[in-house]
């Protein structure tokens, strides 16, 4: 480590929040360069004292579409994960939503970043970890027990990213005390700041039960100076370490810090409310961050207290009962925009990495071949072809359904293998013959791919990597992930709604993670053709819905990445009543998927022995996310 590069380039997760938007400015006067992503939420005033910085590159997005931006960690040497669903109030308004953020997409981040290239990797996580230990001083070795979602998320990530640390990516996480100060992001619903502001304000100092609540406390500033130093660092002393960061010195009694605060206010009233409904309590020990890193806090109560009076009587802060300095008044108003229908299955795994020294090789890609599905395509198939990302497929083959127009001549004049159908057997008799081609040609995986070019960017091949690195069977791209994005492109009304629609009760009785069953985008593994009886299935447009039910049935490990489709140009359709028999006859196979399951009928799509002669596996999860899932709702109960 000590002959390593000194870290250039930084990205900051959460870069916009109250404590990103101290730190950014920091290291911009350091001279990094600042890549941010941050979906803010609380607005772009907080970097507006940075906007437009040479160094500074913004990415405005959700941290759980990261994987859509392939660029986010190019040139980047370190990151410094601060975004989150802050706060307890805030995480428990929609549960589901803070477990897929705090953690999904965080340990996502981490393992991305590793495959990448990036050399450090800072995460923010809590003394809340800790729970309800008041009676002893806490130590990194302590016992944790977290009491409340939030504190649950981050210990869950701080033992998935610690897996994570190896050479050539040292990985430190800060369990921080409870920041306070003043911030570009200012926020009033944290315990010191709302007390200082309630006595400018001239309220009485409420404290609720008996106050003997212990707390440790730090200044905003100090945090992001630790963040900057252990960045900075040449040498290996936080890789792989879980510290405490704070001061001992500000480990503090509720009811200690209302008369600290009551000190400098002595005019106001100093009330106790008996009732309190929060059960943590713990003081914690800051030794190890200051003998190990020599990161010693600076800044006490008391500064705090003059600069935000400083602050409030320069008037920065307006109307400081405003919505926007409380996390949980601004979530709740933008819940609805929130991607609440976001799947854990499109959150890549990017663990296909082989660790050598210092250096991260990706695991060699799977053969994958692209299938381009042609019917009279003859004028659109050259877009289709254009739009395969040719570095990431190891071959294209066209398989002309018995066109009457010359879509045979088109794909020859492209270069590429074409296989032509006498008489047109149908999209899913199309697909099937396609299957057989592929694996013949020593396909691991076969991208399907609409000869019309139109519909479902074959782009999204790039969003399915991770996922065919770590075995998937079955990898589907969604429209829905951002689902006003498909309307926006011209998806039809009756459409969408059906889609959503039929979703629901595919979801329901199916038991798959995903956001969208009826997608023409489908990236089929090797193991999933070898282990269904596909071949039995519909030549018709049942197809597509039938071996999503068999992998279901089957088992198998079934993923979904976003994918882009485009409703303006010319392309191939369904009519309305072709669509309604469609969705008529999935409620079919539904109820025989149930009636098979149930072991009520045979179904010869379902069958209980394989064409391989295996029997059907036990139970077992989908998508490795849903097996942590379950371990932190059996936890969380």
């Amino acid at each position: 480590m000590a002959s390593e590069k000194p870290v250039r380039t930084v990205l900051v997760t959460g870069g916009g929040g109250y404590l990103g938007s101290v730190l950014v400015p920091k290291l911009l006067e350091q001279g990094f360069y600042v890549k941010v992503l941050d979906c803010f939420y609380f607005g772009r005033e907080p970097l507006r004292s940075v906007e437009g910085h040479p160094r500074l590159t913004v990415i405005e997005d959700e941290m759980l579409n990261h994987e859509n931006h392939p660029d986010l960690f190019s040139g980047v040497d370190a990151v410094i994960h601060l975004a989150s669903i802050s706060n307890d109030p805030s995480a428990d308004l929609d549960p589901n939503l803070t477990v897929r953020v705090n953690f999904f997409a965080t340990v996502s981040l981490a393992r991305r970043a590793r495959l990448e290239g990036v050399r450090r990797f800072v995460f923010m996580s809590s003394c809340s970890v800790y729970g309800g230990a008041a009676d002893k001083i806490l130590n990194e070795r302590s016992e944790t027990g977290p009491l409340t979602l939030y504190a649950l998320t981050k210990l869950q990530s701080e033992s998935s990213l610690m897996e994570l640390n190896a050479p050539g990516f040292a990985m430190t996480v800060f369990r921080s005390a409870t920041l306070f100060g003043f911030s570009p992001r200012m926020r009033f619903d944290l315990a010191v700041n709302v007390m200082v502001k309630r006595a400018y304000q001239g309220h009485p100092l409420i404290v609720h039960g008996d106050g003997k609540q212990y707390r440790p406390f730090l200044h905003v500033e100090d945090a992001a100076d630790a963040l900057m130093d252990v960045i900075s660092r040449n040498d290996n002393a936080a890789s792989g370490k879980i510290l405490n960061l704070g001061l001992d010195e500000l480990n503090y009694r509720i009811s200690d810090l209302a008369r600290a605060i009551h000190a400098r206010f002595p005019s106001l009233e100093l009330t106790t409310v008996p009732e309190s409904a929060d059960a943590r309590s713990y003081r914690v020990s800051f030794q190890a961050v200051r003998e190990g890193l020599g990161i010693v806090p600076k800044r006490d109560i008391g500064f705090a207290i003059d600069e935000l009076v400083q602050a409030f009587e320069d008037g920065i802060f307006g109307d400081m009962d405003d919505e926007r300095y409380y996390n949980l008044m601004i979530l709740k108003k933008a819940n609805p925009t929130f991607l609440s229908y976001y799947s854990p299955a499109a959150t890549p795994n990017w663990s296909g990495v082989i660790l050598k020294g210092a250096s991260v090789i990706p695991l060699r890609r799977k053969k994958t071949i692209a299938v381009v599905l042609a019917y009279n395509c003859e004028r659109m198939i050259g877009r289709a072809y254009e739009r395969i990302p040719k570095d990431l497929v190891d071959d294209i083959i066209v398989m002309d359904d018995g066109s009457r127009d010359k879509t045979y001549e088109a794909a020859q004049a492209l270069g590429l293998k074409v296989f032509r159908n006498e008489k047109n057997l149908g999209y899913g008799g199309n697909l099937k013959a396609g299957m057989k081609k592929a694996l013949e040609m020593g396909a691991e995986y076969i991208v399907e791919v609409h000869g019309d070019g139109a519909q479902f960017n074959p782009a999204s091949i790039a969003h399915a990597l991770p996922h065919m690195q770590s075995g998937a069977d079955l990898i589907l791209g969604s429209r829905f992930q951002n689902k006003w994005l498909a309307l926006a492109n011209g998806m039809p009304y009756i459409r969408f709604f059906a889609n959503i629609f039929l979703s629901f009760f595919d979801r329901l009785v199916l038991r798959l993670p995903l956001t969208e069953f009826h997608t023409g985008f489908r990236i089929y593994g090797r193991s999933l053709l070898q282990r269904v009886p596909y071949e039995r299935n519909a030549d018709n447009y049942l197809f597509s819905f039938q071996i999503i039910a068999q992998a279901a049935y089957y088992r198998r490990k079934v993923a979904e990445v976003p994918v882009e489709a485009d409703y303006h140009a010319e392309h191939t359709s369904h009519s309305i009543r072709g669509a309604s028999v469609y969705a008529v006859r999935t409620f079919v196979e539904l109820g025989k998927f149930l009636l098979a399951r149930a072991g009520l009928r045979y179904c010869s799509i379902f069958d209980r022995i394989s064409e391989s002669g295996l029997k059907v596996p036990p139970a077992s999860t989908n998508e490795v996310t849903k097996k942590e899932a379950a371990d932190g709702l059996r936890r969380m109960r």
